[in-house]
């Protein structure tokens, strides 16, 4: 590519901020850094205190860790949308992160509407061995339910990959000056990162909502509407922010006045409407992806919650005994430990999501191996 060859771009001139008044006393990066530092303090209360209540109220740890999982976007998004608001110049090599954080996420989101759908394996092959789907361009063609999840599983998965490799790649050239965020030219990496990232999470937002069309009626009584719309809006509004501001910066629409410096209006700008819209989000996603149906009590449905987490632990490795099973299953008692400490260490660890993806590689040669026995 022509950004791997040619001439340097140096960092803009006027990264520091202007001192001109903006409001009252204050400069426009000084009014954004007390508006954007309150509302991502907002957004780290509400949305850590909800991952806490899960921590505690860990009866369904494949379900909960997920939604955890999800949790975390909004408060990693908005420290790593205002770090750059303070020190401008760290916003490169930030800003690619934000969006692997919202991949994370949106995996997690996949996944859960997996567990939904069907809490073991058992039932994964039960179920999507069933299910027909509807093909987009053919009509009266129909594509089975196993290869319409492992399309849209691999469609969703390339999605952390991409934009990982993309911040990674953010970083390297914009230390060699090779990225250049003022310009869109294809000589600079920061166009070809852009339209890359961009193609990456449409594909995968576009997958979710035709996986979510066809087995929407499979999981009523989950409220996935509600979930989706929770984080579907929230992704959805990001992405058309950038291709906005995008627009907007290649038009020459915003410039710098005797208040507003370059810093301002391409970094400081974007990122304190993302650090604002997170403290509705992070109430609309305590609202969605609430604790209520994962505490348990004498209701039955309870404790089913906790036999499915012990089904899905025996059939994705973990060693449980039927004593030790039936002795759990009994208590009703919750997994994550004294304060939830067990339930952040597995939240913690790199390695799960990297477990998730082999289970579910596993999971889908075993339906297809499955599948084709039966159908021979």
């Amino acid at each position: 590519m022509a950004f791997l060859s040619g001439s340097a771009c140096s960092t803009p001139e006027h990264m520091t901020e202007y001192d001109s008044p903006f409001v009252g006393q204050l400069s426009f990066w000084h009014f954004n850094m007390i508006l954007s530092g309150a509302c991502t303090a907002i957004v780290v209360i509400l949305m850590v205190s909800l991952m806490c209540e899960h921590a505690c109220h860990l009866s369904n740890p494949n379900q909960q860790l997920k939604i955890m999982r999800i949790c975390h976007m909004l408060p990693s998004y908005a420290i790593l949308s205002f770090v750059p608001i303070c020190f401008p110049s760290s916003y490169v090599y930030l800003n690619g992160w934000t969006e692997v954080w919202q991949a994370v996420a949106l995996y997690a989101f996949f996944l859960l509407l997996v567990e939904f759908l069907a809490p073991t394996a058992e039932e994964k092959f039960s179920f999507f061995g069933s299910l027909k789907v509807k093909k987009m361009f053919k009509k009266g063609k129909y594509r089975e339910g196993v290869s319409f999840l492992k399309l849209t599983y691999y469609c969703v998965m390339q999605y952390p990959l991409v934009v990982c490799i993309c911040a990674i790649a953010q970083c390297v050239t914009q230390s060699f000056n090779r990225y250049c965020l003022a310009s869109d030219s294809p000589e600079y990496a920061h166009i070809w990162i852009e339209v890359i990232s961009n193609i990456s999470v449409t594909v995968a937002i576009n997958s979710i909502l035709r996986f979510y069309q066809h087995t929407k009626d499979y999981m009523k009584e989950r409220h996935p509407l509600r979930k989706l719309l929770a984080f579907k809006l929230m992704v959805g509004l990001i992405f058309l922010e950038s291709v906005a501001f995008m627009i907007l910066e290649s038009t020459n629409l915003l410039h710098q006045t005797s208040s507003i410096s370059y810093a301002d209006i391409h970094i400081g700008l974007p990122n304190m409407i993302i650090c604002v819209q997170m403290v509705p989000f992070s109430f609309l996603i305590r609202w969605a992806y609430s604790t209520k149906e994962y505490k348990l009590n004498s209701n039955s449905n309870n404790y089913k919650l906790a036999n499915d987490s012990l089904e899905m632990q025996d059939e994705y490795g973990e060693l449980i005994t039927e004593a030790n099973r039936q002795n759990r299953t009994f208590q009703g008692s919750y997994q994550g430990g004294r304060f939830g400490i067990q339930a952040w260490a597995a939240y913690l660890n790199p390695l799960e999501m990297v477990q998730d993806s082999i289970h579910m590689g596993k999971l889908l040669r075993t339906v297809h191996v499955r599948k084709q026995t039966i159908d021979h």
